[in-house]
């Protein structure tokens, strides 16, 4: 099946050309454009809507001056024939070396080699550095947790020393209390007396 027809085929008689660019001279006028001049098919083209568009306008208005449209569809437009391959070129194996010079290959792979290592001693360094910065802050927060640690078990202790000092205070108060009522206490005073 031609995929520009949509036509059937079975081998290269559909075509005109032949692939290498020459004349098939078993082809059938099939109508198939796949390797027709499309150059020169696109200026016939432009000469013959030339050539319907001077005859409309002369149609339409006969006292029009186009001779220089006219000279220009009557030359036509030249198509310039499309050059052969010529021979086949040999293929580029030249290195570095050739373009170069000699000496210049062996100072350009040294100035590589050395480009690398740079940009792989950087990239370490840039690595060790940012491996010690998170060491750093997983040290900080380590800090910062033993610290919260710490005023939590200070917090606690003052609690506890707090409520030991208002539980002594309420005992000593209740007690005086006592002695000022005539409790216990005030018994005891009178018989030392």
């Amino acid at each position: 099946m031609c995929y520009c027809c949509r036509k059937p085929i079975k081998d290269y008689n559909h075509f005109r050309q032949l692939p290498g660019g020459q004349p098939n001279p078993n082809a059938q006028d099939s109508g198939c454009p796949l390797f027709d001049n499309t150059v020169k098919r696109n200026a016939d083209d432009v000469v013959a809507a030339a050539k319907a568009a001077t005859e409309a306008e002369r149609a339409v208005n006969p006292d029009i001056d186009l001779g220089d449209v006219e000279e220009k569809v009557k030359k036509g437009i030249v198509v310039q024939p499309t050059p052969d391959a010529g021979p086949a070129r040999p293929a580029v194996v030249a290195g570095v070396a050739a373009v170069l010079g000699q000496g210049a290959a062996p100072r350009m792979m040294q100035m590589q080699m050395m480009q690398r290592q740079l940009h792989v001693q950087a990239n370490m360094q840039a690595n060790l550095q940012r491996q010690q910065m998170q060491i750093l802050q997983q040290q900080a927060l380590q800090r910062a947790a033993v610290l919260r640690a710490q005023g939590e078990a200070e917090r606690q202790a003052a609690r506890a020393t707090r409520d030991q000092v208002l539980d002594m205070a309420r005992r000593l108060s209740e007690r005086q209390v006592g002695d000022l009522d005539g409790g216990p206490g005030q018994a005891a005073k009178r018989q030392r007396r």
